[in-house]
């Protein structure tokens, strides 16, 4: 596997967010390097607060 970009990891996490399992299992199950799942996971969390932030802000 190679140095995927976000787009990548996005496709591979979409099921991760409501799953219930942890990054172990998670990775395990679709067959993914678990430190780059967990260090995606991360950085897509970041993310999404950032958006939910500015969303909040803009609606006051």
């Amino acid at each position: 596997m190679g140095r995927e970009g976000r787009d990548y990891w996005e496709a591979q996490l979409s099921e991760y967010w409501d799953s219930g399992l942890t990054i172990q299992e998670y990775s395990e199950l679709k067959e993914l390097p678990y430190e780059s799942t967990r260090r995606w996971i991360r950085v897509l969390q970041k993310a999404l607060k950032c958006i939910d932030s500015h969303i909040a802000f803009a609606t006051g």
